[in-house]
């Protein structure tokens, strides 16, 4: 009886899979996770770009404007 309670009764290959797959498909999912968050910094980053030049033109429209009053 002991036998089957003890440590070496959780040691089953159904047990050892089970975590397996669990650790698996929470590495799965932290990927997801990590890919998705990279890919919405990538496009932050070029609407940061496309934002920085736009500030810039107006910038420079209102330097000529100024000049030109």
């Amino acid at each position: 009886m002991l036998r089957q309670c003890g440590p070496a009764a959780n040691q089953s290959p159904v047990l050892d899979m089970t975590l397996e797959r669990e650790l698996y498909a929470a590495a799965m999912a932290a990927d997801e996770k990590l890919s998705a968050r990279c890919e919405q910094r990538l496009h932050e980053a070029s609407w940061q770009d496309e934002l920085d030049k736009m500030k810039q033109v107006v910038d420079e429209l209102d330097t000529k404007l100024k000049y030109e009053r």
